[in-house]
């Protein structure tokens, strides 16, 4: 069960219309009282379709993503590595300004990231990184620390899950 948390005070005005009420096309089998995901693993069982994501707070010291519902309730706490020594993921307020299906790391062009969502910048939440071919993923160690360059990566099937029902606009926090 979702435990519930505070309304944030850093975002008073939940989106409340339009995407929230829109039949995702990732939405794959419906059967009474749910909607069952097929891609997702930390966000585990069925995806209550009038409980998508509406925001998210990342917490830098316990690598952990939680995802909020327009209400406040978390529906989703998704093990993260962030931002590692000397590339820490910035601090603060953001909101997700798009994304990109298959990203590239800045500075090296063979490094690729599926499902990406930017929310600062260049910096967002993606899947692990791959370089060359998906089967090659650089070695990420979800949950435990960072070592990313300030992106939050997760689980692919976490990420293709923000990627497809984060709307833009959405807040994300980043603590320490």
């Amino acid at each position: 069960p979702a435990t519930p948390v505070a309304r944030p005070s850093w975002h008073p005005a939940w989106p409340t219309e339009g995407w929230a009420t829109m039949r995702p096309a990732a939405v794959v089998a419906t059967v009474p009282d749910e909607v069952v995901w097929t891609g997702s693993s930390a966000a585990a069982g069925p995806v209550d379709p009038w409980r998508l994501p509406a925001a998210v707070v990342v917490d830098l010291a316990r690598q952990r993503a939680s995802v909020l519902d327009p209400d406040g309730v978390e529906i989703a706490g998704l093990p993260v590595s962030t931002g590692g020594p000397g590339s820490e993921t910035p601090v603060g307020s953001f909101e997700v300004v798009g994304r990109q299906r298959l990203g590239t790391a800045e500075g090296d062009a063979d490094v690729h990231m599926d499902f990406f969502t930017i929310f600062n910048g260049d910096i967002g939440f993606h899947g692990i990184p791959w370089v060359g071919t998906p089967e090659d993923r650089l070695w990420t160690p979800l949950g435990e620390y960072g070592v990313s360059h300030g992106c939050i990566r997760m689980a692919d099937a976490d990420a293709e899950y923000l990627y497809t029902f984060l709307p833009d606009g959405a807040p994300v926090l980043v603590v320490g």
